[in-house]
């Protein structure tokens, strides 16, 4: 069996309880502007970039649906709720990162937000110490499902993808773990991914501190 030498890190829903966030200024922007958003429409877009985001409500809403004033708005929401608040921690983030800090494990985020907002966000919470290696979604042309974002991640940290372990909430997060040729460990969230998505998977936890003490597994 492969050895693990790096645990790649989802942000949104993960590392942070933000896609509560998101969906509930979605909710509210979409009922001021009179526009009938679904919540099954908003979880079809968890774990994408903007870019494929807007390609799914442009889908299912057409493309006269103002998405980029709507994106502006609900982020700036976003922000203003985390600078007045701190950034909403799941639990178990620093005990997992602290975990794998102290056995020598390297780490990297690997998520579809945008640098500028991802970096602020870790920074914000004072985790930026804990990562080895960044990926954003605007450095790689395909987002999730696809794996370039992972892979790009590894590539960062000069590790082989098969030596990886990676941390989803999303179904488009654990797709593209597994198209990486990762390991993949799901934690529950906002919404449960496909069964024929969680039979690939590694194992499954419920928060992170299941996750740090099955990770104990492959040490």
């Amino acid at each position: 069996m492969p050895m693990l030498e790096a645990v790649l890190f989802d942000m949104d829903g993960l590392l942070f309880d933000t896609e509560r966030l998101y969906l509930k200024h979605w909710k509210k922007a979409s009922k001021e502007a009179g526009i009938d958003f679904s919540e099954d429409l908003f979880f079809r877009c968890v774990g994408t970039n903007t870019r494929d985001t807007k390609k799914i409500i442009f889908d299912a809403l057409g493309e006269d649906f103002p998405f980029d004033q709507f994106e502006q708005k609900t982020s700036q929401a976003v922000i203003d709720e985390i600078k007045a608040n701190g950034p909403p921690l799941k639990k178990g983030v620093h005990s997992i990162l602290t975990f794998l800090k102290e056995q020598n494990i390297k780490m990297a985020l690997a998520t579809s937000t945008g640098k500028e907002m991802a970096k602020w966000m870790v920074e914000k919470a004072g985790l930026e110490l804990y990562f080895d290696a960044y990926a954003f979604g605007s450095e790689v042309k395909q987002g999730k499902p696809h794996p370039d974002i992972f892979l790009l991640a590894a590539k960062n940290l000069g590790v082989d993808a098969e030596n990886c372990l990676v941390l989803e909430d999303s179904n488009f997060g654990l797709q593209a773990g597994q198209s990486a040729g990762m390991k993949t460990l799901f934690i529950k969230d906002l919404v449960d991914p496909p069964m024929e998505v969680l039979a690939k998977v590694w194992n499954s936890a419920s928060d992170l501190l299941e996750a740090r003490d099955l990770i104990k597994e492959l040490l």
